[in-house]
């Protein structure tokens, strides 16, 4: 017996756990009457323009994913994202990052924006797009209260769903660019994390290697910048013509916060001569090796053009 159109509609929504896009029911025959009529009855429901989900087999991310079908470069992030990976975090609205302008009609769902989304930060769950477990923790901070914030964090470490590194790292990247929960996040990661320090010669050598596989070979090594005085202010790495310095940071997490008003006043007296300050951890380098030289590739061409 031939399947009817219904059960062929059902099974392309079954790959995608819900979720089937206009295009999808047009290949399988399904023209846009026979697609309003599906609505009318209650057998599809429209989430955007496009997208629908299949009323009898709904799940409880299958408009997240309907969503995911809309945006192709979206994933899902914050509270849906850590349902995603089986936190216990209530979901109640779908929650997908998505680079910043590019959503349309995308009512049911809130959309998250961003210039910048790497793929470090991107995984796959059960064939749905979503954030990583280390910057869906950090996502949170935006959204859940401090306790339970504080508690879903936990879980995730003590479950060993991300390690105290990947938090670091991915913290690191979201402080350079002024993402808000950053704050909140470092507060945090002061009370729960407490890891070794790294040997400086190690780090920098790291460092080193990787800028030259990049291209960035034609950053200085113990540099004097201008302002050096003879005593103090000898950085890592600097690219003069960028007028880019790159300090390589192995501190343990605790005295990396302890120092913030120091590093501060170091940046400051560094802007004041027009330099930029980049500041890199042993985490990014190890965790996020590619996403961090490809951010820096890009400040020092902006800077080197002008």
């Amino acid at each position: 017996m031939a399947e009817t159109v219904d059960v062929r509609i059902v099974r392309s929504a079954a790959r995608n756990g819900g979720a089937v896009a206009a295009r999808d029911l047009v290949a399988l025959g399904v023209g846009q009457t026979s697609i309003a009529r599906r609505v009318e009855s209650g057998f599809l429901r429209r989430v955007a323009k496009g997208v629908y989900v299949v009323v009898p087999m709904e799940q409880p991310d299958s408009v997240v994913r309907a969503v995911l079908l809309a945006l192709p470069t979206a994933v899902a992030s914050h509270r849906s994202a850590a349902r995603l990976h089986g936190l216990a975090v209530p979901a109640p609205t779908p929650e997908v990052l998505a680079l910043r302008g590019v959503h349309h009609g995308l009512a049911p769902a809130l959309v998250h924006e961003t210039n910048h989304l790497p793929d470090v930060d991107r995984t796959v769950v059960d064939d749905c797009r979503v954030t990583t477990v280390a910057r869906t923790l950090c996502d949170l901070a935006t959204v859940l209260r401090p306790a339970n914030h504080r508690r879903v964090v936990q879980t995730a470490l003590v479950e060993r769903r991300v390690t105290p590194g990947e938090l670091i790292a991915c913290h690191r990247a979201m402080s350079r660019r002024g993402r808000r929960g950053v704050a909140a996040m470092r507060r945090l990661l002061v009370d729960l994390v407490d890891d070794e320090p790294y040997p400086q010669s190690e780090l920098e050598y790291r460092l080193t290697v990787a800028l030259a596989r990049r291209g960035l070979g034609y950053f200085r090594r113990q540099y004097a910048p201008p302002w050096y005085d003879g005593v103090s202010g000898i950085v890592d790495f600097a690219d003069p013509i960028g007028r880019t310095i790159l300090e390589a940071d192995g501190r343990r997490w605790h005295t990396v916060d302890q120092d913030r008003r120091r590093d501060a006043e170091r940046d400051r007296l560094a802007a004041r001569h027009g330099w930029l300050v980049l500041r890199v951890g042993w985490h990014e380098v190890v965790h996020r090796t590619d996403s961090v030289l490809d951010e820096i590739a890009d400040i020092v061409s902006v800077r080197r053009a002008a």
